[in-house]
């Protein structure tokens, strides 16, 4: 869908009879012009925990930024974004018992800071004109556009962090 709107070049990496990447075709898949590498932490069908900081590794040394899909992976494990050192990590509240509807959206401050919001609206801009060059909140408010009903959010934060103890 997006590939097809933007022209972007979607590129799969083949697997194995076991499901596990073929690390070296993966790494010829990468070159000058490979913008965003994006895996799943964990395939949904067939349960691969996929060597996550050596493909964030590998990417990282062509200064290519990497999303991670964490929905399959954050319910099951633990998982430190600074320890796999992955620039973004998404997953849904859905997956861990939480809220439908709630993503979760980790990404490193300084890339969040350079993205444009994806929609305008709500409160993700200070009071000014429509012009090119308007200034934005903080990366965070730049994604956040509805209003959430905040109780289930805090009450699946808790129960997360009860989870994890």
């Amino acid at each position: 869908m997006l590939a097809e709107q933007t022209g972007v070049i979607l590129k799969v990496v083949p697997i194995n009879d076991r499901g596990e990447i073929l690390f070296d075709e993966f790494r010829n898949l990468l070159g000058p012009k490979t913008r965003l590498v994006s895996v799943a932490h964990v395939s949904n069908a067939l349960g691969t925990v996929l060597p996550v900081e050596q493909i964030v590794a590998t990417a990282k040394l062509q200064g290519i930024p990497v999303l991670l899909d964490g929905a399959q992976g954050i319910p099951h494990q633990h998982v430190d974004v600074m320890a796999i050192d992955c620039d973004f990590y998404a997953f849904s509240g859905h997956k861990m018992c939480g809220p439908t509807g709630m993503v979760v959206l980790y990404g490193r401050e300084e890339l969040l800071e350079k993205m444009p919001p994806y929609q305008g609206g709500g409160d993700i801009a200070p009071p000014c004109g429509v012009e090119p060059g308007s200034k934005f909140f903080r990366p965070q408010m730049k994604l956040s556009l509805p209003t959430w009903s905040t109780t289930p959010i805090l009450f699946h934060g808790r129960c997360s962090r009860n989870k994890r103890a």
